[in-house]
């Protein structure tokens, strides 16, 4: 069930009236592709019921600071032709990836500071049906969204960047909470979806809108099917669903403030918790041994640990 001040057929047009005339001028400003505009209009206006109006800034900002590229191309071939990724990075890419967010970190020597450039990178080269494209799509806006706020935390001489839930050592290139994020990423991510798709139980006014809402609706049919990381985000999806715990991880994630996150989990977890819970969750994605097993079972013993008291 979708809760949002968004109920009625005045106030959804309300939304898209002011979700599109804020990506219009986006687009003007800041040369995004055309392609994109209409399905940015359900995306903005879906995100903002999700997070409410009071992260209006953070959301916007994530739209104007990002570059956003769409290409006909294979994400693969348009990666290498752009070459922001590193050739490992290009290897493991799956097939079946069609859109990515990169958060590129870089050091500039004559001033001494870190600076941020972001491309959001969508690829069209496959026949999608519309609830598939645009569901690929608002995942990765997702994480452009939570990593707005303190993406770079000076650490001593040292520098840690921060892309949602996951921090990274700039100059040894460790991370930590890659899977976690992508796990929480995509169960936001099948809310917002749930958020969007709800506007197509409303009269829209605007014949544009109107029109992408009915694509989706058709498309659908009577249930969407959620797409994204089934495992961890199954495993995860009891802790993402303790209300404690999925307001905090929504305010604070949005905010930047993942050591709040953790401190919540470890108060009733235990010291550490969250990030052997990490740990497990990485495990669990990229192990194809019996320690998949034994991480399976971590995890959820540290979930249930949290979400029993």
């Amino acid at each position: 069930m979708v809760v949002s001040q968004f109920c009625s057929d005045a106030a959804v047009n309300s939304l898209f009236s002011y979700s599109k005339s804020v990506v219009d001028q986006l687009c003007m400003n800041y040369d995004r592709p055309k392609e994109l505009r209409n399905m940015q209009y359900l995306i903005f206006a879906g995100m903002i019921s999700y997070y409410g109006f009071e992260h209006i800034d953070v959301i916007t900002e994530a739209y104007r600071k990002n570059q956003f590229i769409y290409t006909k191309d294979s994400l693969r071939d348009c990666l290498e032709k752009l070459g922001c990724v590193s050739r490992s990075t290009l290897d493991n890419l799956s097939d079946d990836t069609i859109a990515v967010f990169l958060n590129e970190h870089f050091y500039n020597n004559s001033t001494n500071t870190m600076f941020t450039e972001g491309k959001l990178v969508i690829s069209d080269d496959m026949n999608y049906a519309p609830d598939e494209l645009l569901e690929y799509v608002t995942h990765e806006v997702n994480h452009a969204v939570n990593s707005v706020k303190k993406d770079i935390v000076p650490f001593g001489k040292k520098y840690k960047t921060r892309k949602g839930l996951i921090i990274s050592d700039y100059n040894s290139g460790e991370k930590r909470n890659v899977f976690m994020e992508e796990a929480v990423n995509t169960l936001q991510t099948e809310d917002i979806m749930d958020h969007i798709l709800s506007f197509t139980e409303y009269k829209i006014e605007d014949p544009e809108i109107r029109y992408e809402l009915d694509k989706l609706k058709y498309a659908v049919g009577k249930k969407h099917e959620h797409r994204g990381y089934p495992i961890i985000s199954s495993i995860v999806k009891p802790l993402f669903e303790n209300r404690k715990f999925n307001y905090v991880l929504k305010e604070r994630r949005i905010d930047g403030n993942v050591n709040f996150i953790t401190s919540e989990f470890d108060a009733k977890a235990g010291k550490d918790s969250f990030d052997t819970l990490s740990r497990c969750i990485d495990r669990i994605q990229i192990s194809d041994d019996a320690s998949k097993d034994s991480s399976e079972s971590k995890a959820k013993s540290l979930i249930k640990s949290y979400v029993s008291r």
